[in-house]
């Protein structure tokens, strides 16, 4: 495992961005490591928790009917809020990550998307001409408005609060990367919420859209039921996860090829899937050559 490596590399990446539009879409990869990551993403969400136990701290003290003490309360949460690791990278991810994974997963259309994301992707003028179409979306010039007051020219400052974040995530990384609690490198598993099959040191991410695939549900009853090197049943599967009967196999098997083709194509890794046809079928996970 080499996360560290991989997260400096994104951020080195996103850094030498040669224009305001590529820094954007870089800040999107470098979230979008983080959050497909497993382990990174669970560090990042220990960080939210620990920023909500801080903040419950802060304003639990004293009572909030007094005017000086909530003054005084929200005096130390902005400070607090300042060096807090999470503080310093939740801003972006729910201004530009947030909507730019949803433009790429959704698959609808750009009238219906956030016309900031699709701004990012294509371009101000055509992002307002397109989603002011939508009704209650604004007109174009509110549009280009919104757009500019949070992007144009905006890249040093979402630079140094990112930098800030950045710094700071790493050095928890630094911290327990050789820890036991890290995974170890030929870990096999699926993150069910993230809909990730983790081979190793490799991701591949099943779930594009919102509705989760066939693929996603072979994986889940496989990890839920049986493990890595036993054989799951067409048969099962389709009745636990479908309610279907065993006459339906194919929708599992077509299933199984096109996630040994995934499989193939983002990890770079062959024989993981191991299946065979008919009524009958089944279907393993096997430690990747």
């Amino acid at each position: 495992m080499n996360l560290l490596a991989g997260i400096n590399k994104r951020y080195d990446i996103m850094v030498a961005s040669k224009t305001e539009q590529d820094f954007y879409l870089n800040v999107y990869q470098y979230y979008d490591y983080i959050f497909t990551n497993p382990f990174l993403y669970n560090l990042y969400t220990e960080g939210d928790k620990a920023y909500r136990m801080k903040a419950d701290v802060i304003w639990s003290s004293s009572d909030r009917s007094i005017p000086e003490n909530v003054k005084h309360q929200s005096q130390l949460t902005h400070k607090m809020e300042k060096v807090d690791m999470y503080c310093n990278g939740c801003c972006l991810e729910g201004r530009l990550y947030r909507p730019l994974k949803d433009y790429y997963e959704t698959g609808e259309p750009d009238m219906l998307q956030d016309p900031f994301a699709v701004a990012i992707v294509k371009g101000i003028d055509y992002a307002a001409e397109v989603c002011s179409k939508r009704p209650y979306a604004g007109s174009k010039k509110e549009i280009k408005k919104g757009f500019n007051n949070w992007f144009k020219n905006q890249r040093d400052g979402y630079q140094q609060e990112l930098t800030t974040f950045h710094i700071q995530f790493i050095r928890q990384i630094e911290e327990i990367e050789d820890d036991d609690s890290a995974p170890s490198s030929n870990e096999i598993y699926f993150d069910i919420e993230n809909s990730l099959l983790i081979l190793g040191d490799k991701t591949v991410r099943i779930k594009r859209k919102t509705q989760p695939p066939v693929e996603h549900y072979v994986l889940e009853y496989i990890f839920e039921n049986e493990g890595v090197g036993e054989k799951a049943y067409f048969s099962e599967i389709l009745s636990e996860k479908f309610d279907q009967d065993k006459e339906d196999w194919r929708k599992v098997h077509k299933a199984c090829q096109r996630l040994e083709d995934k499989i193939r194509k983002e990890s770079g890794l062959s024989n993981v899937l191991i299946y065979n046809t008919g009524i009958a079928g089944a279907v393993s996970i096997s430690a990747p050559d």
